[in-house]
């Protein structure tokens, strides 16, 4: 423990005989408490360059402006023994230390500075560990770009110094860095170590770089000589008016945003921004319809650019306005005006279009009814008024691509307004102008048209509009003619300022979030089940690439089948009809009669799914892993769940398209102490595998349940095979519900015989009451139709795993296996195309293949299988873990709490970071819950999990966590 003062005369002496010239720790009270004032983040203009070895600032300072001094631990400090200096044991982030200049003069080599006379120093809080940041001002990152600086530890003698190293693109907050130095801190050693990060990942950027201290009970780390450095471009420039789109005045006080770099317009609405940095590849998209019944057709529409900023204007009163699609020529000075609409009222319509680079000016027109007896055609020409007639106005009129232009009607009147547009100049058809149209009312967005891809003319015909009741009447046509009467002259444009550079970007990779994929520009999809989808694109121009992501974006909220889904459900314990249980398919749900009965119609055809399976997902690096592909065609998820009872979850389910499927369902009770389940799941060949279970003696006897002879959960054997699925692919559940002393063991047989069981692609999980304990497939070499898989001690519940193919059953049993009836028939899979991605920078296109993952960590693995006509995806997030202990836990998640584990209605979840995003998955990988949280502290109810281990995955700006966690 170290001391303040050493009382002991001979330790001291030993210490000064070790360390002539390294002082001592000291408490004391800070001797300029005026002083103690934690700098706050000003408005700063962005540099390009930063050299600082901190020798222009006043020796002993705690504020040193440009930089953001943010002393989040609030501890006092400690001070050195026999040494006086200004605001010595202040509470403080940083000081700019000058070592001549204290009382007495520290000539000592081991606190002098890398260069100069002067450094910064972070002094060890006296309540630690230290938490202080010493933060740049806003830096403009062109190409190039590195930041480097030199650090050191004062001594060693109470252990180095900690440090972190962060990037935030938007304020000084210390919740806003992303930490780049790695997943745990760095020490500073003794003598000065010069440290230099790549920053090219933020290059158009504007940004902050932040020297995190986090010593814990330390003394003082050193920082000198930091530099930052980048290839800057010509200077560009953003200029403009902001106006009233109600009235055409000028507005005072708007926000405009750019790069990270912040003004307010002037008394006349005027604005102007320098020093802004060169654009960055941006991705978006379009979709031309967001709800709707299944199978639902999506038109999707890549609005992608590369080379632009994003630029946003606000002010209370006001909607936001947002343009992703800004491109400054290098160098030069861009003109935007903006336009603000006012929060829309009652009455009001809103018309906003946004289209793709070609063709190059696409213009919005509105044809009014007569209105205090005129009637008015509203378009660039005449953009008409807010505030008199005709009650409609365009906003403001983008000359080229890519939008938002914005018609509003801001009061109507009876009779028809026609809304369309027109291809005013620009290469290429109309059709092809990736065009997509919004319209909004006072309760928000009411309908988004996407532009057809078929037609011939310069007129887009999108709808007309009851000035009565705001009924929208759709066309959505192209047409050689403007609609209505109006035959007013378009004259010339002034062409303004280029909005975009031409589109280089060369790869597209669109997820629709059903497990489908694509990587056409403006692809057309199908969601065939009901359901809530977030979309992602991502875009590369061959150098680096972009993500957009739309949360929610789609919702389909029916059905179009015409397929039967009926079927029992079944108590697995004593096969009584399990009343009052949800069944689930496609979107479509029913609950069972008092007989357990159920049936769903109007079920649709089911997707490709893909699907898959590892042969061991633990264990030490090197680590080998045999993975198997479980993907069908035409599949639906099925489940079935009542309190009480362990969800049955089945997604290789193919119902007949237009037929009937009786899919019979065994609900197994959640499983109490000294209970243990076996779960089979196999693929479509050989179509039946059973499990078999040969019991110890249990009163007097031994048993073997099978299909022939089940079992049962009250009396002998106290095990029960709940349900025999007689033709792919699962799941099957044999479950030991009271174990006796001796030895069970559990084996499959290939009651189909033919092909092998060795293709069979077989999996079965081992549960008892904490969960999933064992996950086995099935060897791919080996003779015989037995799979011999594990004994288990009845007397402790200790399993050893066999796990080989052999000729015979285990065991003394003999029992003639009875025939069975034949099942439905599996329809043939035409796959035709596997991509494994193996989450460690490694792929593979082979159907079932082996990977050695040779360093510790946490994989995620996903599989994209193809049929010809479409694809889809699935993903296992964390499903792989290299490590001594499987998952190993790294400084950051160690910081993290969890309690009460195990879990079983709430579980408090304790974070050092600020939480944004919660993700619970199973063992096996899939995603069971997700939660945006924003909090360091959240209470997540898990009273709807089933009892078994589950990862929670912790994201966080600093960083990501995984944690592992049992539901009782």
């Amino acid at each position: 423990m170290k001391k303040a003062y050493l009382s002991s005369f001979i330790v001291l002496a030993a210490m000064l005989t070790v360390q002539a010239q390294i002082h001592q720790k000291t408490i004391g009270k800070a001797n300029m408490p005026s002083e103690i004032v934690q700098q706050e983040p000003t408005m700063a203009k962005s540099v390009t360059d930063l050299s600082d070895g901190f020798e222009t600032y006043s020796d002993f300072s705690l504020l040193f402006s440009p930089w953001t001094l943010t002393d989040v631990d609030g501890s006092e400090t400690y001070g050195i023994t026999d040494v006086d200096f200004l605001n010595q044991y202040s509470p403080m982030a940083y000081i700019i230390f000058n070592p001549s200049a204290t009382t007495p003069p520290q000539t000592d080599a081991s606190i002098q500075p890398h260069s100069g006379s002067k450094f910064a120093a972070s002094f060890a809080a006296t309540a630690p560990p230290n938490n202080d940041w010493l933060i740049s001002p806003p830096l403009a990152a062109g190409t190039n770009t590195s930041v480097s600086f030199w650090v050191k530890s004062y001594t060693s003698q109470y252990g180095l110094e900690r440090y972190k190293v962060g990037i935030s693109t938007t304020n000084t907050d210390p919740g806003s860095f992303t930490i780049i130095s790695g997943t745990t801190y760095l020490e500073a050693p003794t003598t000065w170590q010069q440290k230099t990060f790549d920053l090219n990942a933020y290059n158009g950027q504007t940004i902050y770089v932040g020297i995190q201290c986090v010593s814990n009970d330390a003394f003082i780390f050193m920082v000198d000589d930091f530099n930052f450095t980048t290839t800057t471009s010509q200077s560009n420039t953003l200029t403009g008016l902001v106006t009233d789109a109600y009235d055409g005045t000028p507005i005072q006080g708007a926000t405009v945003t750019i790069a990270g770099l912040t003004t307010t317009t002037d008394a006349s609405g005027n604005y102007t921004i320098t020093n802004i940095p060169d654009g960055t590849l941006n991705a978006d998209f379009n979709a031309d319809i967001t709800q709707g019944d299944a199978p639902l057709l999506v038109n999707f529409s890549d609005q992608s650019s590369e080379g632009a900023h994003t630029v946003t204007c606000s002010k209370t009163g006001y909607i936001t306005y947002v343009n992703n699609q800004v491109v400054i020529d290098p160098g030069q000075t861009l003109n935007l005006n903006i336009s603000l609409s006012q929060t829309l009222a009652e009455g009001s319509m809103r018309f906003v279009l946004n289209w793709g680079a070609n063709p190059r000016d696409l213009d919005s027109h509105l044809n009014t009814p007569s209105i205090e007896g005129n009637t008015y055609h509203i378009y660039y020409s005449n953009t008409g008024s807010a505030t008199s007639a005709p009650y409609a106005a365009l906003d403001h009129d983008i000359t080229s691509g890519y939008g938002p232009e914005t018609m509003t009607i801001y009061q109507m009147f009876d009779g028809t307004y026609q809304y369309y547009i027109y291809k005013f100049a620009g290469d290429g058809n109309i059709t092809e102008s990736q065009a997509v149209l919004q319209i909004y009312n006072q309760n928000g967005l009411m309908q988004t048209v996407q532009v057809p891809t078929s037609g011939e003319g310069l007129y887009w015909y999108v709808c007309d509009v009851n000035g009565s009741n705001g009924q929208l009447t759709i066309h959505n046509v192209i047409q050689q003619s403007a609609p209505g009467k109006f035959t007013d002259p378009f004259p010339p444009k002034i062409q303004e300022n280029n909005l975009f550079n031409s589109k280089n970007i060369t790869s597209w990779l669109w997820n629709f979030g059903d497990g489908s994929t694509s990587t056409v520009q403006n692809p057309i999809h199908t969601y065939t089940v009901a359901g809530t989808y977030t979309v992602s694109l991502t875009v590369g121009d061959g150098t680096i690439t972009n993500t957009e992501t739309k949360t929610d974006l789609i919702t389909v909220t029916g059905s179009g089948g015409n397929s039967t889904l009926t079927g029992l459900v079944t108590d697995a314990l004593n096969g009584e009809p399990v009343p009052g249980a949800l069944v689930t398919v496609a979107g479509l749900s029913a609950t069972t009669d008092s007989q357990g009965n159920y049936v769903i119609n109007n079920v649709p055809a089911g997707a490709l799914v893909a699907n898959f399976h590892a042969s061991q997902t633990t264990g030490s690096a090197p680590l080998s892993v045999d993975f198997t592909d479980q993907s069908t065609e035409n599949s639906n998820t099925v489940t079935c769940s009542k309190t009480g009872y362990s969800t049955y979850n089945n997604s290789q389910v193919v119902i007949p398209i237009g037929g009937s499927l009786t899919l019979n369902i065994s609900l197994s009770p959640t499983l109490a102490a000294g209970n243990m389940r076996f779960v089979l799941n196999w693929g479509e060949s050989p179509s039946d595998l059973d499990s078999h279970l040969n019991t110890p003696d249990i009163e007097g006897q031994s048993y073997h349940v099978y299909y022939g002879d089940d079992g049962s959960e009250t009396s002998a054997p106290y095990a029960l095979l709940d349900y025999d699925i007689t033709s792919g692919f699962g799941p099957e559940t044999m479950t030991i519900y009271q174990m006796f002393s001796g030895t069970y063991q559990y084996y499959i047989h290939n009651y189909s015989e033919t092909p092998d069981i060795t293709t069979s692609q077989a999996v079965v999980q081992i549960y008892n009451e904490s969960g999933l304990i064992k996950t086995l497939q099935v060897p791919i070499s080996g003779t015989g139709l037995y799979w011999y898989i594990c004994d288990i001690n009845g007397s402790n519940g200790a399993l050893t795993i066999r796990n080989v193919i052999q000729e015979n059953a285990p065991g003394t049993t003999k029992d003639v296996l009875p025939a069975k009836g034949p099942g439905p028939t599996v329809p043939a899979r035409n796959i035709t195309s596997w991509l494994w991605n193996f989450g460690d920078g490694s792929t593979s296109s082979m159907q079932h293949p082996s990977h050695t993952f040779t360093a510790n960590g946490s994989y995620t693995v996903s599989l994209t299988v193809g049929n010809g006509s479409m694809q889809a995806t699935e993903t296992k997030t964390g499903y792989i873990q290299v490590g001594p202990q499987g998952i190993d836990e790294d400084a950051f998640a160690q910081q993290i709490k969890l309690y009460p584990i195990p879990a079983k209605y709430d579980m408090q979840i304790e974070s050092p970071e600020k939480i944004e995003l919660l993700r619970v998955t199973n063992l096996s990988g899939h995603e069971v819950f997700r939660m945006r949280v924003d909090e360091f502290s959240y209470r997540l109810n898990v009273s709807h999990l089933n009892s078994g281990v589950y990862f929670l995955l912790i994201e966080t700006q600093k960083g990501n966590a995984i944690k592992r966690f049992t539901i009782k």
